[in-house]
């Protein structure tokens, strides 16, 4: 994808369109280990069909390997603003199923046809990155390290956003190159089932590709997902905090909203000091400590189990008495 300088696609040498971690519940997604391997689009032969349907035209693309054990399409439409791109994959071998999938996979080309470097934009932490200069960046969604489950680039007057559109807001990982550091950027999506033989990755919902105007900055990127939350996600589509009367008064209330990631083998201690320490520095400002992490592993992609960390029933009376 071209516009103005700004240049999205795949390294035809390595052209990837997306990949699958084949497995067992044992296999670990981060590393596709123990007993599991990566295999990709390039592994495959691919089969291509235009499909009318009543929205449009949809470029469709299939690969089918009984030998490997997997099958694969990728649907793509074209929309007045973009592209929305649709993945699906299902395990048929009689060993392992599917522990997670990557896509769709991009390099971004920061540098472009000269001028100055194309900046990154990402949701993170309680505010956001944008620059020229950072690496790379991986981290779940939802979470404190991903907000939102997009990132954005922009460079002169052209700008692009991708974004996971998945109402349900289920867990994924971001994974985004920054200028510093050339490579592939993608969303990796993860089965209830990981590693069922037999399991499948079918989501309702669409990867979104579109151009945005560069001279809004970083707004231009949050309001295009703003647009679709509003519109298509019950939380987007409910009344402002301040104007509910379902949730507490101090919820409803707060001026702050503060995001912990606690690790576990940090704990609860870790979070009890720090909101000590807030309430001392802001003792005036009405503040909400919004807690991820509590469980073991952090981010349980083995469902659906969630351990909660060593003496968290212990220390939760003690963490109360500080709100």
């Amino acid at each position: 994808m071209s516009g103005g300088d700004l240049l999205v696609g795949t390294d035809r040498a390595a052209a990837r369109a997306w990949e699958v971690c084949l497995g067992t519940r044992r296999t670990n997604p981060d590393a596709c280990s123990p007993d599991g391997r990566w295999v990709d689009s390039r592994s495959m032969s691919a089969r291509w069909r235009v499909e009318q349907r009543p929205g449009g035209d949809v470029l469709r693309f299939d690969w089918l390997d009984e030998s490997i054990g997997l099958a694969v399409s990728e649907e793509i439409a074209a929309e007045d603003d973009g592209l929305r791109l649709r993945f699906s994959a299902r395990a048929l071998g009689l060993a392992s199923g599917i522990v997670a999938a990557r896509f769709p996979i991009v390099a971004i080309d920061y540098q472009g046809q000269g001028g100055p470097a194309a900046e990154l934009v990402l949701p993170r932490g309680n505010f956001g990155i944008q620059c020229r200069d950072c690496g790379a960046f991986a981290a779940m969604y939802p979470g404190i390290y991903q907000t939102m489950p997009w990132f954005g680039v922009l460079k002169a007057q052209a700008g692009l956003y991708l974004g996971a559109h998945d109402p349900r807001g289920a867990m994924k990982r971001v994974v985004v190159s920054g200028p510093r550091t050339p490579g592939y950027s993608f969303f990796e999506i993860y089965p209830e089932d990981s590693g069922a033989v037999g399991n499948a990755i079918e989501p309702d919902w669409s990867f979104d590709v579109t151009p945005v105007c560069a001279e809004r900055g970083w707004p231009a990127l949050a309001h295009h997902y703003k647009t679709w939350v509003s519109a298509q996600t019950e939380w987007g589509r409910a009344p402002l905090l301040r104007d509910r009367n379902d949730i507490p008064a101090a919820v409803r209330d707060g001026a702050w909203w503060f995001v912990h990631s606690i690790v576990p083998e940090a704990g609860i201690d870790l979070l009890e000091q720090g909101t000590l320490r807030w309430r001392k520095d802001f003792a005036d400002l009405p503040t909400i400590h919004h807690w991820y992490e509590w469980h073991t592993p952090g981010m349980d992609r083995g469902f659906p189990t969630h351990r909660p960390s060593r003496g968290r029933r212990r220390r939760s009376p003690d963490f109360r008495r500080t709100r």
